[in-house]
């Protein structure tokens, strides 16, 4: 069975080491020697009571809010999704800020009074963490100081 190694088990290998057989550890970036989730550290050792049978537990993750099935997709959008499938017009790459419509939808919907906005003004990103991502990697250098709300979440 594979899994994705910790930090400790890769920084423990050995490249030289015959048990690594065929699998050698790269090494790790600096960023990612710096990053860690002190929220996953919590919650993987969270001791969860059973519910009492008349009140079900409704699980708020983090993450894929369909996960448990809390968030049912609607079926207009099962429907759309199917039938771009089976047309064939939606097969393959978009431009990576976006699909162009939807960006100008966007501009438009939030332009207002003298501030126009035009489709190129727009970049869709897959979520908030992508979106901030983005956002961090255009406004600021590594060094430069950020002010992080606390508590927050922790990929933030």
């Amino acid at each position: 069975k594979r899994r994705i190694l910790n930090r400790e088990e890769v920084e423990s290998m050995n490249p030289n080491d015959e048990t690594c057989g065929d699998r050698k550890p790269l090494p790790m970036s600096q960023c990612a020697l710096r990053s860690r989730n002190p929220i996953r550290e919590i919650v993987d050792n969270l001791v969860i009571p059973t519910p009492p049978e008349d009140k079900p537990l409704i699980l708020l993750s983090i993450g894929d809010p369909t996960k448990f099935g809390n968030l049912k997709t609607p079926q207009i959008f099962v429907d759309a999704i199917c039938e771009a499938v089976r047309d064939f017009s939606s097969h393959g790459y978009t431009h990576s800020a976006g699909i162009p419509a939807a960006r100008a939808a966007v501009a438009q919907r939030y332009s207002y009074g003298g501030s126009k906005l035009v489709e190129d003004d727009v970049i869709i990103a897959s979520g908030c963490s992508g979106a901030l991502e983005i956002a961090i990697k255009a406004l600021a250098s590594e060094g430069d100081n950020m002010l992080v709300p606390c508590p927050g979440f922790s990929l933030y």
